[in-house]
């Protein structure tokens, strides 16, 4: 099981990457997108470290599923300022719940490497959003930092 939260917090960044279809877009409009996205991306990197830190102290189940708690709640505090569907009376999204897991010195490695890398990206991409003044730049310094866009699903 890949510990997909982290990864969630580093989507908005890695779309921000990906190639734009009109390579001339406004400049204004990339640091209107840039203003948004270093705070959020400062906000996430102390939650990952916390959970970083308590995963690794974490001895069973219950102290495992307690850092993922962490993540869950800064996961449910990002998404509440997102938009709700117009026009949808009484429409309420249910905030998400977190996976069930059962410690194991396998499963505390593997999601202390997840964090791990995601925290070291979040890092290379909250410096390449600082040192970019246009979608072009960031493109390029995260493909500098190595950092991977998603591709779209092959058919």
């Amino acid at each position: 099981m890949k510990f997909v939260t982290t990864a969630l917090l580093l989507a908005p960044a890695i779309a921000m990457a990906a190639p734009q279809q009109d390579p001339t877009q406004d400049p204004k409009v990339f640091a209107q997108v840039k203003a948004r996205m270093l705070p959020a991306m400062s906000e996430s990197l102390p939650a990952m470290e916390e959970t970083q830190a308590c995963v690794s102290a974490s001895k069973n189940s219950d102290d495992l599923n307690g850092c993922v708690a962490i993540m869950m709640s800064y996961q449910q505090k990002v998404m509440g300022g997102a938009a709700k569907p117009a026009n949808v009376p009484g429409h309420k999204t249910p905030a998400p719940q977190a996976p069930k897991l059962t410690w194991s010195p396998k499963l505390k490695e593997r999601i202390l490497a997840d964090l791990s890398t995601s925290i070291k990206n979040t890092n290379a991409a909250k410096g390449c959003l600082e040192s970019s003044a246009t979608h072009a730049e960031m493109s390029s310094c995260m493909d500098a930092a190595g950092i991977k866009r998603p591709q779209p699903p092959q058919r």
